[in-house]
C-alpha cells in the first residue's frame, strides 16, 4: 500500500526532466551572418572557423584561415584520411583520385577568392567530384561553403 501511495505521489508531482530552453552555439567566436540550414550544414564560415560535409562514405573537412584567403581541405574515405591540401590564391585547386577499400572518389575542389572584395561579396570553396562504393554512386557539382570576402 505504501509503495502504491509513493508511486501515485510521484506521478502527481510531474516530470523531473526539464525542457532545454536554449540551443548550444555551433562554434565559438563572432556570430556568422547566416545560420546552419535545417539539415545542420553551415552555409557561411567566419575566418578561422571550420566545417565539414558528409557524402556517403566521403567526408570533406575544411578550415578557413583567419585571413580568409586560404582553406585547408581534408578528405576522408570510409573514416580513413585520403588527402589533405592547403588552397590559396597561388594554388587554388586540389585534384584528387583516392580510394580506401571499395570506396573511391575523384574530382576537384576549387577555391574562388574575390580579388578586390567589396562589402557583402562571398568567396567560395566549390567541388566537382564523383564517389562510388558500398553499392552507391553519385556526383556532386556545386559550392561546399562560402565566407564574406575580407577586404
Amino acid at each position: 500500500m505504501l509503495c502504491r501511495l509513493a508511486f501515485a505521489l510521484l506521478l502527481l508531482a510531474g516530470p523531473v526532466v526539464r525542457a532545454q530552453t536554449s540551443l548550444p552555439t555551433i562554434a565559438p567566436g563572432p556570430p556568422v551572418p547566416a545560420t546552419p540550414t535545417p539539415y545542420g550544414q553551415r552555409v557561411l564560415l567566419a575566418p578561422g572557423d571550420s566545417a565539414a560535409r558528409q557524402f556517403g562514405d566521403i567526408l570533406l573537412c575544411y578550415r578557413l584561415a583567419p585571413s580568409g584567403t586560404a582553406v585547408q581541405c581534408t578528405i576522408y574515405v570510409a573514416t580513413q584520411l585520403a588527402g589533405i591540401r592547403q588552397l590559396n590564391a597561388t594554388a587554388p585547386t586540389f585534384t584528387f583520385d583516392v580510394q580506401v577499400g571499395y570506396g573511391k572518389a575523384h574530382g576537384t575542389l576549387a577555391l574562388q577568392l574575390i580579388a578586390a572584395p567589396q562589402p557583402g561579396q562571398i568567396s567560395t570553396l566549390s567541388g566537382r567530384f564523383t564517389y562510388s562504393g558500398n553499392n552507391q554512386q553519385f556526383t556532386f557539382k556545386g559550392d561546399l561553403i562560402g565566407w564574406y570576402a575580407v577586404p
